[in-house]
Formats: structure tokens, C-alpha cells, sequence
């Protein structure tokens, strides 16, 4: 959800740390901390009941993290699908696609 400038005003002190350019210029969101730990953990966001107030400027941090976990989600699920069904698949193709769901989960 955006933040509007009633809102920016209001804690326009406390948003400065968060970013380089000048506030009012400086477009914010406010999202689940949970959502962009990476930057609660370098305080580069300014929490208020359990929302960060992120700027536009920070945001590949959200879209990476959302990715991340889409991506783990969704490796969980083909996991799930491949141990049910691994006896019909050839060795050499096993074996390749084990490598590979081993190498992006870790």
C-alpha cells in the first residue's frame, strides 16, 4: 500500500534514514516487515505496527525476497511430484535433475 503525503509528513524524521533523496520527492510503501528482513536487519526501513515503510528505491529487495520464496515454494512442490513418481524416470535424467533441484535450493 502507498503512502500517502499526509503520512510522509507525519514521519518525515523518521524516513530520512531510509533513504538518500529528499522525502517528499521519494515515493513509500508500506509492507509486512516480515517481507523484506534483509532490510529491517541494516535498518534501511522505518517500522510502525508491524510495517515497513519502504522506498521505491529499495524495492528490489521486496521483489527478490517475493521471488525467493516463490521459487522455494514451488521446488517444494516438484520435489514432492518427483520422489512420488521416480521409479518411471530413465537413470541419466534422474540423476541431472537431482543436481539441479540440489544446486538451486542450496
Amino acid at each position: 500500500m502507498q503512502v500517502d503525503d499526509a503520512e510522509k509528513l507525519a514521519y518525515a524524521d523518521q524516513l530520512k534514514s531510509s533513504t538518500t533523496r529528499p522525502v517528499e520527492s521519494e515515493a513509500f510503501f508500506k509492507v509486512d516487515f516480515e517481507r523484506v528482513p534483509d532490510l529491517v536487519e541494516k535498518r534501511r526501513v522505518f517500522l510502525r505496527q508491524g510495517k515497513a515503510y519502504l522506498p521505491v528505491s529499495e524495492q528490489q529487495s521486496l521483489i527478490v525476497a517475493e521471488f525467493s520464496s516463490n521459487l522455494e515454494k514451488a521446488l517444494e512442490v516438484i520435489l514432492i511430484f518427483w520422489y512420488s513418481d521416480i521409479a518411471s524416470k530413465p537413470p541419466k535424467l534422474y540423476l541431472a535433475l537431482t543436481k539441479m533441484i540440489v544446486w538451486c535450493l542450496y
